[in-house]
C-alpha cells in the first residue's frame, strides 16, 4: 500500500512536469491556446495540492484527467505539423517533382551493381 502510494505521487509529479514542459516549450507553447494552458495551470495547480494530502484515489484520478489532456493536446499538435509536412511536400511535389517524368524509359538505377566473383585462396 505505501509503494503504491508512493507510484502514484510519483506519477503525479512527472505529469506536472510534463504538462509544464509543454505549455512553456518554445516549440510547442505558441500552439496551446489560452483555453488549454489555464485548464492545464488549473489542473497541475489542483493536482500539487491534492499531493500534500493522503487521498490517493483523488490523485489518481487528477494526474489521468492531466494526463488526458496533456496527450490530446501533443495528438492535435502532431497532427497539425503532419497536416502541414504533407501541403508542403504536395506543393513542391507538384511544382518541381521529377524533371525526367514522361522523357521515355528509364533505369531504376539504386546504385547497385549484378556482378559474379570467384574467391581465390
Amino acid at each position: 500500500k505505501k509503494q503504491e502510494e508512493i507510484e502514484v505521487r510519483n506519477n503525479a509529479d512527472s505529469m506536472i512536469y510534463t504538462a509544464e514542459k509543454t505549455i512553456n516549450e518554445e516549440e510547442i507553447k505558441d500552439k496551446v491556446s489560452d483555453d488549454e494552458r489555464s485548464n492545464i495551470e488549473r489542473l497541475v495547480a489542483e493536482l500539487r495540492e491534492l499531493i500534500s494530502g493522503d487521498d490517493i484515489a483523488a490523485i489518481k484520478e487528477k494526474t489521468d484527467e492531466l494526463t488526458k489532456v496533456v496527450q490530446d493536446i501533443g495528438a492535435r499538435i502532431y497532427q497539425e505539423a503532419a497536416a502541414a509536412q504533407q501541403a508542403a511536400q504536395g506543393a513542391a511535389g507538384g511544382a518541381g517533382a521529377d524533371p525526367n517524368a514522361g522523357a521515355g524509359p528509364q533505369d531504376d538505377d539504386d546504385g547497385t551493381i549484378d556482378a559474379e566473383f570467384e574467391e581465390k585462396k
